[in-house]
Formats: structure tokens, sequence, C-alpha cells
């Protein structure tokens, strides 16, 4: 399968940026996501592909704006059978068996961050950056609680991450869910079924809202 790399119109992923062209004005995708999941609106069934993903103003030690990525989609196939196929998939290309642990995202948060995410107050927000030596962002006091998330995702969470293998991370949150169908747990929070495999959002409306809420998040991040 291969969808174009410059498309009219962006996604809707809150944190991603999109690289831009002037004259005609196109953008160049972040991912093919939104392209596969037309072909699988239109009946194709199963499909990948290996393809260049760009993002603007993400270059550093883990990241490049330009890098290569690999999609694929199962009709019908459970989160936890997708997940397996990623581990054989990899188990292959590195030529040894692979196995990684389920973690919910809240429980990596609390295991790694050291805060409860949903309960935490900006200021043992800033504890749990001090007592892991982590340097605080300069506008703190501007921080929602999801801003809080990705900061303390990306300076306490992923560093830890995979230190004692690999690992996959489940179960987020509603406002991360982008396009993955969510389900309401025993501890009365509403969280998506997603992994580094998920089940997608299968009904129109379903979708249209979940892309006007995003479209609300990149304006306004809620605060505490």
């Amino acid at each position: 399968m291969e969808t174009p790399v410059l498309s009219n119109a962006c996604g809707t992923d809150p944190q991603l940026d999109y690289f831009e062209i002037e004259s005609p004005h196109r953008f160049m995708m972040t991912s093919p996501e939104f392209h596969m999941k037309r072909l699988l609106a239109a009946d194709f069934g199963d499909i990948f592909q290996i393809t260049k993903s760009f993002r603007k103003d993400e270059f550093g030690a883990h990241h490049n704006n330009e890098f290569s990525m690999v999609e694929w989609y199962r009709v019908g196939m459970p989160q936890e059978k997708l997940m397996d196929e990623v581990e054989a998939l990899v188990s292959e290309i590195l030529g040894k068996p692979l196995k990684a642990r389920r973690t919910r995202w809240i429980d990596a948060f609390k295991k790694y961050a050291g805060v409860d995410p949903f309960s935490a107050s900006a200021e043992e927000f800033v504890a749990a950056c001090k007592s892991q030596n982590i340097p605080l962002p300069a506008n703190t006091a501007d921080m929602s609680r999801e801003d809080w998330w990705d900061y303390l995702i990306v300076f306490a969470v992923e560093p830890a991450l995979a230190k004692n293998g690999p690992e996959f991370i489940l179960d987020y949150p509603q406002s991360q869910a982008a396009l993955a169908q969510t389900y309401v747990g025993e501890d009365g929070h509403t969280w998506a079924n997603l992994g580094q495999a998920f089940r997608a959002v299968r009904r129109p409306g379903g979708t249209l809202q979940r892309l006007h809420r995003t479209h609300r998040c990149g304006r306004a991040a809620p605060s505490f």
C-alpha cells in the first residue's frame, strides 16, 4: 500500500506540528494514518505500508523531523493479538524472541513519575520533578494538568521504560485517545484502547465528535 506524503488537509492531533508547503498549499503528513483509514473505510481489508513521515519541532536525541514508519491495520483483530504481532515482527527483525510487559498508562505514571496523574496538584507535579532532578519548565504557573502529563512522560516515564526489557503502555486517558475506541473502567475514568496497537473508532458520528474535541484541545488545554 502507498498513500500520499502530501495532503491538502492536516490531521487533528493537537500535539503534532506539520510542515507546510506554500504553493500549492499542502501539508506533509506526520503519519499515513488518515489516508490508510480512508482505505479501510472503503473495505480494502488488512493493509500495511512502510513510508516516510515528517514532524515539525521534533528534533533531538530521540526524534528526527523525517523518519520511516511502518503502519498496518488488521480488520477485526483484538488489541491483544495486535500486540502479539508487534512482538513477532520485532522478534523476527532482532533474530531472537521478544516478550514485552503490558503496563497501563496510569500505573506507569505512578511507578516512574511518582505521582497520581489525575489527583496530583501543580505543587505535587513540581515536587515530582525535583525529587528526580528533572529541570522545571519556565512556565509552570501556566501549565495545565495535561501539560504536566506530557512533560513527565518525556522526562520521567520514557527514560525509565525498557530498562528491564520492552514494555507496552496501554489504556491512555480519553483526551489522548486520538482515533482509538474508549471504555469506562472500574475506576470511573474513560480510557482509550491504545498502546502500540489500538482498536479504531468505527462510527462516523463518533469519529466526527472525536475530531471536534481534539480541535478544541488544540486551542485550550484543560486546567486544574
